[in-house]
């Protein structure tokens, strides 16, 4: 998603008609949906709401695609030599990670 999320941002700085075409179709069925609990997913489906020009289209991953081979490389290549990015933790798993701590402490009293 967070690959998709890019593209998005950069096709709505285009000035012009913009198809994104992903083999994800799990990020791609997210973004259809008006029920999004991811703040990347979130942020990529408002930038395609005001942004009618982009469009996202699916392709069938690894049936020799020449483009979409060639981005699977660049996607694996990342992985071990790209820069690192920081992902901000789900809300849900730091109010686990506090309600844990909290009654740790409370316990150890």
């Amino acid at each position: 998603m967070l690959t998709l999320k890019a593209a998005i941002e950069w096709a709505n700085t285009a000035n012009e008609d913009v198809n994104i075409w992903s083999d994800s179709e799990s990020s791609l069925q997210a973004l259809k949906s008006f029920n999004i609990k991811s703040k990347i997913t979130q942020e990529a489906h408002m930038t395609l709401l005001e942004n009618a020009r982009i469009r996202l289209g699916w392709v069938k991953a690894h049936i020799g695609i020449k483009d979409n081979e060639i981005a699977d490389t660049l996607a694996k290549e990342a992985t071990t030599d790209g820069i690192p990015v920081s992902i901000p933790f789900p809300k849900i798993f730091l109010k686990k990670q506090l309600l844990q701590l909290s009654l740790s402490c409370w316990q150890a009293e």
